[in-house]
C-alpha cells in the first residue's frame, strides 16, 4: 500500500512539473540615433623655460635601487623605473626641478666593504641640473609660437613612422 501511495504521489508531482511555466527573464535593448553637439573642455597649455643651474655635467652619488631584488629577477621595466627614481632623488638632492640630458651608469650594489652583492643595483646619474622659470600661458609671449608648430609636426612624424614600421595599436574593448 505504501508503494502505491508513493508511486502515485511521484507521478502526480512529475506531471505537475511538466505543465509548470518556466520562469525565463526577458531581455530587450533598443537604441535611437541621437545627434548632439560635441562638448569638451579645452585648456590653454602652460609653458615654461628651463634654466640650467650649473653649466657643467654634475655626477650624483649612487642611488641604491631595487633593494631586495636578486639581479636575475630584475627586468628592463624595473631598470627603467629605477632610473626615473634615481633622477628624482638626484634632483631633490640638488634642489632643482629636473636633470637635463641625464645619462645613467647601472652597477651591482656594493656593501659597506665595497663587495658586490646580489641585492638591487646602484645607479649613478650624470646631467645638467635645471629649474623651471618664466611660467606663462601659451601665446602670452611672442616667441611661444616659434617652436610649438615644430613640436606638433614632430609628433605627427613620429606617428607616421610608427604606422609605417608596422607598429600596431589595439583599441581597448
Amino acid at each position: 500500500m505504501k508503494k502505491i501511495v508513493l508511486l502515485s504521489a511521484f507521478v502526480l508531482v512529475s506531471s505537475m512539473s511538466l505543465f509548470a511555466q518556466k520562469n525565463v527573464p526577458e531581455f530587450h535593448q533598443g537604441q535611437a540615433r541621437i545627434i548632439e553637439p560635441m562638448q569638451d573642455v579645452f585648456i590653454r597649455p602652460l609653458v615654461a623655460d628651463l634654466e640650467i643651474v650649473k653649466q657643467q655635467i654634475t655626477e650624483y652619488f649612487p642611488s641604491w635601487e631595487l633593494k631586495g631584488m636578486k639581479l636575475a629577477d630584475i627586468t628592463y621595466e624595473h631598470l627603467e623605473q629605477a632610473k626615473k627614481n634615481a633622477v628624482q632623488i638626484a634632483a631633490a638632492r640638488d634642489g632643482v626641478d629636473m636633470i637635463v640630458a641625464a645619462t645613467f651608469e647601472v652597477r651591482n650594489h656594493k656593501d659597506q666593504n665595497g663587495n658586490l652583492v646580489d641585492d638591487g643595483v646602484d645607479i649613478i646619474v650624470r646631467g645638467y641640473p635645471a629649474k623651471y622659470v618664466n611660467w606663462h600661458k601659451m601665446g602670452e609671449q611672442a616667441d611661444d609660437n616659434k617652436w610649438f608648430p615644430s613640436l606638433v609636426d614632430a609628433q605627427e612624424a613620429r606617428g607616421a613612422a610608427a604606422a609605417a614600421s608596422g607598429v600596431k595599436t589595439q583599441a581597448v574593448k
